[in-house]
């Protein structure tokens, strides 16, 4: 629910000022870009990965066992962070 209202913001997962866009002056907080981070990997996972999961039963897909494990260490990461 919370996903679909933020801004929509284009993450290549390095924050980093010289990354940072500000638009109309509005300051971008650290707790505002990890909360959508945290947003965009559930998200990830609970629509992006179930569908991949979801071809795998009829197709192998060969990129898919790296996926799941890269995405659940990420979530791990963000679980553990300021107290999850």
């Amino acid at each position: 629910m919370q996903l679909p209202v933020a801004p929509g913001t284009l993450v290549h997962n390095d924050f980093n000022p010289r990354n940072l866009a500000v638009r109309e002056g509005r300051n971008i907080a650290n707790s505002d870009w990890r909360r959508g981070h945290r947003l965009a990997l559930r998200e990830f996972l609970m629509t992006r990965l179930a569908l991949y999961a979801a071809g795998n039963t009829q197709r192998e897909f060969a990129f898919l066992p790296q996926v799941v494990a890269t995405a659940f260490r990420l979530w791990g990461i963000e679980e553990t962070r300021d107290g999850g």
